[in-house]
């Protein structure tokens, strides 16, 4: 019974983790493309 707990506990967070990832990955290729937007704009300046 307590490996059953165990094994669902792993799973739970599991899948915690992959949801946090996904926003993770989500929020650095935003503010990885602001980034690049701006060395960009400011290429454009020199």
């Amino acid at each position: 019974m307590r490996s059953i707990a165990i094994a669902l506990q792993r799973v739970m967070a599991n899948g915690a983790g992959y949801f946090h990832n996904i926003l993770l990955r989500r929020m650095t290729h935003f503010y990885l493309k602001g980034l690049i937007a701006q060395r960009l704009s400011g290429l454009e300046y020199y």
